[in-house]
Protein backbone atom coordinates (compact mmCIF):
# COMPACT_ATOMS: atom_id res chain seq x y z
CA UNK A 1 0.00 0.00 0.00
CA UNK A 2 2.99 2.30 0.59
CA UNK A 3 4.42 1.74 -2.68
CA UNK A 4 1.48 3.25 -4.45
CA UNK A 5 1.19 5.96 -2.39
CA UNK A 6 4.86 6.82 -3.37
CA UNK A 7 3.88 6.04 -6.94
CA UNK A 8 0.72 8.46 -6.48
CA UNK A 9 2.72 10.95 -5.52
CA UNK A 10 4.99 10.81 -7.86
CA UNK A 11 2.91 10.41 -10.80
CA UNK A 12 0.89 13.93 -9.06
CA UNK A 13 3.66 15.92 -8.77
CA UNK A 14 6.12 15.35 -11.55
CA UNK A 15 4.32 17.17 -13.84
CA UNK A 16 3.78 20.22 -10.96
CA UNK A 17 7.55 20.21 -10.79
CA UNK A 18 7.82 20.11 -14.38
CA UNK A 19 5.89 23.27 -15.36
CA UNK A 20 6.99 25.06 -12.36
CA UNK A 21 10.60 24.87 -14.01
CA UNK A 22 9.32 25.42 -17.53
CA UNK A 23 8.02 28.58 -15.86
CA UNK A 24 11.01 29.91 -14.72
CA UNK A 25 13.05 29.40 -17.95
CA UNK A 26 13.57 32.15 -20.17
CA UNK A 27 12.64 32.92 -23.70
CA UNK A 28 14.56 32.39 -26.15
CA UNK A 29 12.48 34.38 -28.82
CA UNK A 30 12.79 37.65 -28.49
CA UNK A 31 9.49 39.27 -28.10
CA UNK A 32 8.65 42.53 -30.36
CA UNK A 33 7.91 45.65 -28.40
CA UNK A 34 4.67 46.73 -29.51
CA UNK A 35 3.55 50.43 -28.99
CA UNK A 36 0.83 51.24 -26.96
CA UNK A 37 -1.02 54.66 -26.56
CA UNK A 38 -2.34 55.82 -23.23
CA UNK A 39 -4.96 58.91 -23.32
CA UNK A 40 -4.65 60.50 -19.70
CA UNK A 41 -7.84 62.44 -18.85
CA UNK A 42 -5.98 65.54 -17.96
CA UNK A 43 -2.99 66.87 -17.77
CA UNK A 44 -0.27 64.56 -15.79
CA UNK A 45 -0.83 64.61 -12.38
CA UNK A 46 -0.26 62.41 -8.92
CA UNK A 47 -3.78 59.91 -10.22
CA UNK A 48 -1.03 59.66 -12.94
CA UNK A 49 2.02 58.61 -11.06
CA UNK A 50 2.04 54.86 -11.10
CA UNK A 51 1.91 54.86 -14.68
CA UNK A 52 4.88 57.67 -14.71
CA UNK A 53 6.79 55.43 -12.08
CA UNK A 54 6.41 52.49 -14.17
CA UNK A 55 7.66 53.62 -17.76
CA UNK A 56 11.01 55.28 -15.50
CA UNK A 57 11.70 51.89 -13.55
CA UNK A 58 11.25 50.15 -16.84
CA UNK A 59 8.09 47.88 -16.01
CA UNK A 60 6.75 48.70 -19.59
CA UNK A 61 10.11 47.86 -21.34
CA UNK A 62 10.16 44.56 -19.33
CA UNK A 63 7.04 43.43 -20.93
CA UNK A 64 7.76 44.54 -24.34
CA UNK A 65 5.74 47.48 -24.23
CA UNK A 66 6.72 51.39 -25.69
CA UNK A 67 4.10 53.10 -23.85
CA UNK A 68 3.22 56.57 -25.02
CA UNK A 69 0.94 59.12 -23.00
CA UNK A 70 -1.55 61.48 -24.40
CA UNK A 71 -3.30 64.34 -23.16
CA UNK A 72 -6.51 65.03 -24.50
CA UNK A 73 -6.84 68.71 -26.12
CA UNK A 74 -10.80 69.04 -26.96
CA UNK A 75 -11.49 65.11 -26.89
CA UNK A 76 -11.83 62.90 -23.54
CA UNK A 77 -9.98 59.95 -22.94
CA UNK A 78 -12.85 58.23 -23.86
CA UNK A 79 -14.00 59.90 -27.46
CA UNK A 80 -9.88 59.13 -27.81
CA UNK A 81 -9.91 55.69 -27.40
CA UNK A 82 -13.17 55.08 -29.24
CA UNK A 83 -11.97 56.87 -32.26
CA UNK A 84 -8.77 54.18 -31.70
CA UNK A 85 -6.37 56.82 -31.46
CA UNK A 86 -5.63 55.09 -28.25
CA UNK A 87 -5.84 51.80 -26.59
CA UNK A 88 -6.42 52.50 -23.26
CA UNK A 89 -7.97 55.69 -21.91
CA UNK A 90 -7.72 57.03 -18.18
CA UNK A 91 -10.97 58.31 -16.85
CA UNK A 92 -13.77 59.11 -14.09
CA UNK A 93 -16.72 57.54 -13.42
CA UNK A 94 -19.02 60.27 -14.15
CA UNK A 95 -17.38 61.20 -17.60
CA UNK A 96 -17.19 57.60 -18.52
CA UNK A 97 -20.75 56.72 -17.35
CA UNK A 98 -22.46 59.66 -19.16
CA UNK A 99 -20.09 58.64 -22.59
CA UNK A 100 -21.64 54.97 -22.57
CA UNK A 101 -24.97 55.93 -21.21
CA UNK A 102 -26.77 58.79 -23.76
CA UNK A 103 -28.80 57.78 -26.64
CA UNK A 104 -25.98 57.20 -28.96
CA UNK A 105 -23.46 55.88 -26.62
CA UNK A 106 -18.96 56.17 -27.86
CA UNK A 107 -18.53 53.04 -30.16
CA UNK A 108 -16.33 50.25 -28.39
CA UNK A 109 -13.02 50.19 -29.75
CA UNK A 110 -11.85 46.92 -30.23
CA UNK A 111 -8.29 47.11 -30.71
CA UNK A 112 -8.82 48.92 -34.64
CA UNK A 113 -5.22 49.88 -33.95
CA UNK A 114 -3.36 47.20 -32.23
CA UNK A 115 -1.27 44.34 -34.07
CA UNK A 116 -3.02 41.69 -31.98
Amino acid sequence: MLKHKKFFSLIVLLPIFTLLLTACGKSNSAAKTQTITVALDWTPNTNHTGLYVAQEKGYFKKHHLKVKFVQPSKDSAEQIVASGKAQIGISGQDSLASAIGKKNPLPHCHGSNSST
